[in-house]
C-alpha cells in the first residue's frame, strides 16, 4: 500500500498520479513473477493535504498490522 498526501503544488499533478499508478502496477507484477504462488494486492492512495496528521497515523497503524494465523477467522476491525 502506498498512501501519498499532496502539497498543493502536486494537487494538479494527474500525469504524475498516473506515473506512480504504472509503477505500483509494475511492483506488483514484479511480484506475481517472482512468487507465483502468493497472492498480491495493491492500493495506491493519493490523497490532499500534507499538513494533516493522516499520514502519520495510518503509518502507525499500519506498523501495528499482524499476518493472521491461516486458521483465524476474519473479525470486523472498524477501529
Amino acid at each position: 500500500m502506498l498512501y501519498v498526501g499532496l502539497g498543493e503544488a502536486e494537487q494538479d499533478g494527474a500525469g504524475e498520479a498516473a506515473r506512480l499508478a504504472e509503477v505500483a502496477e509494475a511492483l506488483r507484477d514484479l511480484a506475481e513473477d517472482l512468487l507465483p504462488a502468493a497472492e498480491t494486492f495493491t492500493a495506491l492512495s493519493l490523497v490532499p493535504g500534507t499538513g494533516s496528521d493522516d499520514v502519520a497515523t495510518l503509518r502507525s497503524r499500519l506498523t501495528a498490522l499482524r499476518p493472521l494465523a491461516a486458521d483465524a477467522a476474519p473479525t470486523d476491525a472498524t477501529a
